[in-house]
């Protein structure tokens, strides 16, 4: 009997799969209508995860988003192309299979290192004040930024970091850190570089 009340208990669980962490909204709402993770998906799916990396100079941007509808999650790769003022000139999606298991394991991954309330300000410090008052501001140009935006309940998170593993040498931040572990995490579960 107990493992009859077990079963019932977990079964449905695991054949809806994880739920993402609540998440606070960090964007304003001219920001998020800007977003075409927002404007193209937040209505087909209750949460989404998505990831991109990008660049100024690039002329496409590809995203690989998890979206969850009706306890089920699929993936989809998005690819972006972009005219040289960034306007979108065409898309192109299409599902991908891929182990549930592993991105249960990535969600929960990102809970242990508190991914859902990575602060932006931490994320993005390139500036290193001593003690005395006096600071360096460190810069880099041309680099890429590693973003992932989260919506989840109707609420739009953005959790970004601008070349993190260069700023992290020159000004270690635990989030940071953390956040690189994250994107690691799902760089490697999606095969991406």
């Amino acid at each position: 009997m107990k493992v009859l009340l077990l079963t019932l208990t977990i079964l449905p669980t695991i054949l809806l799969g994880q739920e993402l962490t609540e998440v606070r909204t960090n964007l304003s709402t001219e920001e998020s209508q800007n977003s075409i993770i927002w404007t193209e998906f937040s209505d087909e799916y209750d949460q989404v995860l998505a990831f991109s990396r990008n660049s100024y100079w690039s002329q496409q941007k590809v995203y690989i988003i998890y979206g969850r509808t009706n306890g089920q999650w699929e993936r989809i790769k998005l690819t972006l192309k972009l005219d040289g003022n960034k306007n979108i000139i065409r898309t192109k999606s299409r599902k991908l299979s891929f182990g549930e298991g592993k991105f249960q394991e990535l969600l929960t991954f990102f809970d242990s290192r508190d991914f859902w309330n990575f602060e932006l300000d931490s994320l993005n410090l390139h500036e290193e004040v001593r003690e005395d008052g006096s600071g360096t501001l460190w810069t880099k140009t041309d680099g890429t930024t590693d973003s992932f935006e989260v919506i989840s309940n109707g609420h739009h998170r953005i959790i970004s970091s601008y070349e993190p593993e260069y700023f992290q040498e020159l000004i270690p931040v635990e989030q940071r850190r953390k956040f690189i572990e994250c994107r690691n995490e799902f760089l490697r579960m999606n095969k991406m570089k």
